[in-house]
C-alpha cells in the first residue's frame, strides 16, 4: 500500500535519513501518486505506482538525463526500484512555484518553446513509447512500430460499422476526406524525433531567481517533430484552454519560428493532431473508458478544424 509508512521505509532503506514531513501532491496525474518528502538532510519528490512501472521510469530517467545534457533545467533521478511490489522513482526537489501560479505566463511559454527546440534535436531511433536501449536512445511502440503503420491502422478502422460513427466522431460522408488526410501524413515523410509530449505551464517550476525548470517526462514519445508536441499545444486551444494567442506568440519566439512559418505548418500540425486524437479515442472506447464520450467530442472538434486545411 502506498502510504506514509511506505514512503518512510523508502527513505530509511535507500537514504538512511529521518523523515520530517510527507505531503502528497494531489492532482499531479491519475497514474502515479506523488509525494513531497522532507528529511533531516534534504527534500525529495517520490512518485509511486502499484504496478510494474520500472521500465517506464527508466524511460523518464533517460529523457531527463538528455535534457540536462542540453542545459535544460530538469530534476535529477536518484533512485528507481520496486519495494513491496510497488514501483517508485525518487527525484531531486526543485524549490519554487508551479508555472500555473506565475503571473509571467508569456515568459514561461517563451522558455517552453526554447526548451522544445532543444529537445527536438535529440538523437533518437525507432518510433513510439518504450525505451529499449537507454544507451542509444532506441524507442519502440509495440502496437504501431512506425508512423506509417499507425496511419494504416487508423485508415483500416474507417469501416461502415466503425463505432466512431455511433459517437458522431465523423459522418460517413467525411470518410474519403479523412483517408486523404492520413495518406497526406504518409507522403510528408516527417522527421521522427523526441517530443516531450506534455508541454504546458503546469509542467514547469519557477524558482526565486526566475529560472524555469521543465518537469514530467512521463508522456515523452518519439514521433513526428516538431508536429507532435505542437499538436498538444494547439489541441488545448481547440478545447478552449491555454495557451492563448499571446502565449503562442511567446512559444514560437522561444522556438525560433516566425508567425508566417507557423501558419505554413498548421496543416501538418492538425493532420498529426487528428491522427493522435483518433488513436486516443479508439483506445478509450476499446477500454470502455468513462470519458469516451468526451474523447469523441474532442476528436470531432479536431476533425472539423483539420478539414478546413484540406478543402
Amino acid at each position: 500500500m502506498i502510504n506514509a509508512e511506505f514512503i518512510t521505509n523508502i527513505i530509511k532503506r535507500y537514504f538512511d535519513e529521518k523523515v520530517i514531513n510527507i505531503k502528497e501532491i494531489i492532482g499531479k496525474g491519475f497514474v502515479n501518486r506523488t509525494f513531497l518528502v522532507q528529511t533531516d538532510i534534504t527534500t525529495y519528490i517520490i512518485r509511486a505506482r502499484e504496478e510494474d512501472a520500472v521500465a517506464e521510469y527508466h524511460k523518464e530517467k533517460w529523457c531527463m538525463e538528455q535534457a540536462i545534457l542540453l542545459n535544460i533545467p530538469t530534476p535529477r533521478v536518484l533512485i528507481i526500484d520496486k519495494f513491496e511490489s510497488i514501483s517508485f522513482i525518487v527525484t531531486t526537489y526543485v524549490e519554487g512555484i508551479n508555472g500555473l501560479e506565475s503571473s509571467n505566463a508569456d515568459e514561461i511559454w517563451y522558455y517552453i518553446g526554447y526548451y522544445a527546440k532543444k529537445l527536438h534535436s535529440l538523437p533518437v531511433q525507432g518510433f513510439g513509447l518504450k525505451l529499449l536501449d537507454k544507451h542509444n536512445g532506441v524507442f519502440i511502440d509495440d502496437f504501431n512500430p512506425t508512423l506509417n503503420k499507425q496511419v494504416d491502422y487508423n485508415i483500416s478502422q474507417l469501416t461502415h460499422d466503425d463505432f466512431f460513427l455511433l459517437y458522431s466522431v465523423y459522418d460517413k460522408s467525411d470518410t474519403h476526406d479523412i483517408v486523404n488526410i492520413f495518406e497526406y501524413i504518409k507522403q510528408c515523410n516527417y522527421k521522427i524525433g523526441f517530443n516531450h509530449g506534455d508541454l504546458s505551464r503546469k509542467n514547469t517550476i519557477i524558482d526565486k531567481n526566475g529560472v524555469v525548470t521543465l518537469i514530467d517526462y512521463g508522456c515523452a514519445i518519439v514521433h513526428a517533430v516538431p508536429y507532435f508536441d505542437l499538436t498538444y499545444i494547439f489541441g488545448e486551444t481547440v478545447k478552449g484552454r491555454e495557451p492563448n494567442e499571446s502565449m503562442i506568440k511567446s512559444f514560437i519566439k522561444g522556438y525560433g519560428l516566425s508567425n508566417s512559418e507557423l501558419e505554413d505548418m498548421k496543416k501538418d500540425i492538425f493532420a498529426v493532431m487528428l491522427l493522435s486524437v483518433f488513436d486516443k479515442t479508439r483506445w478509450a472506447m476499446n477500454h470502455n473508458d468513462r470519458d469516451k464520450e468526451y474523447y469523441a467530442s474532442v476528436a470531432n472538434k479536431v476533425l472539423t478544424q483539420t478539414l478546413k486545411f484540406f478543402k
